[in-house]
């Protein structure tokens, strides 16, 4: 089983609109790997805590050992765009060469 996350989370902002970034952004290209856009704003203590207890129930719903997160579709556009999240990252010490890797994919 896997649930994908941060990207590919967009539904999330239905229920919880305060957790999802560039949730319905266009143009869609800009702020999603694959429509539609919107990913877990995962530097927020709350949505941490959120998807760890979504990720731990969905868990435990399974017999297999294996359960994947997925991780490989962060949008940097989608991460930078919101002045709050951007503070948030870098009052983290997100550095620049960390931003320069992610971007490069």
């Amino acid at each position: 089983m896997e649930i994908d996350t941060p990207g590919h989370t967009a539904i999330i902002a239905e229920s919880h609109p305060e957790y999802i970034a560039c949730y319905e952004r266009a143009p869609w290209k800009t702020y999603a790997h694959q429509p539609p856009p919107g990913q877990l704003r995962f530097t927020e203590p709350e949505v941490a805590e959120f998807t760890s207890r979504l990720l731990g129930s969905a868990s435990g719903l399974m017999s297999s050992q294996y359960f994947g997160t997925g991780g490989d579709e962060l949008n940097i556009a989608c991460m930078v765009s919101r002045g709050p999240l951007l503070i948030r990252y870098n009052g983290l010490r997100w550095s620049r060469l960390m931003m320069d890797r992610l971007r490069e994919g």
